[in-house]
């Protein structure tokens, strides 16, 4: 059996153990065992850097005429602008003629994945033993400026 080939580009490592481990979560409901999925990760180290890694490699695929992968998923913080901004801003690096643009998947925590981490109390507590759950923490904008969750 051929392997499903999944390349991601991300943030950093909280993105990469979220998003790999949810793909494989999808895949496991769909009935395709984890031993089936091929995960490359190509950037969780860079923080914004991503876009610019992502532009580079869409450039790179546009110019070699291929895709090389089943899916892409492209992680980066929704952080102050929103998932919608940040999605508008990497579909800019793809033209209607990519051959991996059906391929494509963003995943935008927002505002990080951080605070995704948090959103599920009761597996929170299970992992890490505590017994009472933790507040997700306010996030900040532009200076002072805080947004509620």
């Amino acid at each position: 059996m051929d392997k499903i080939r999944v390349l991601y580009f991300l943030e950093d490592r909280a993105q990469e153990r979220f998003l790999v481990s949810l793909v494989e979560r999808i895949a496991l409901g769909i009935s395709i065992p984890r031993e089936a999925i091929a995960p490359d990760v190509r950037s969780s180290r860079g923080g914004s850097r991503v876009m610019g890694e992502f532009e580079a490699f869409a450039r790179d695929l546009r110019a070699a005429g291929m895709c090389g992968a089943d899916i892409i998923v492209v992680g980066v913080d929704g952080d102050c602008d929103g998932p919608e901004k940040k999605a508008r801003q990497l579909k800019e690096y793809v033209q209607d003629t990519d051959p991996f643009r059906d391929v494509l998947i963003y995943a935008i925590p927002d505002p990080h994945i951080e605070r995704w981490y948090l959103l599920d109390q009761e597996a929170l507590k299970r992992g890490t033993g505590l017994r009472q759950g933790i507040s997700p923490p306010a996030y900040k904008c532009e200076g002072d400026i805080t947004r509620e969750s």
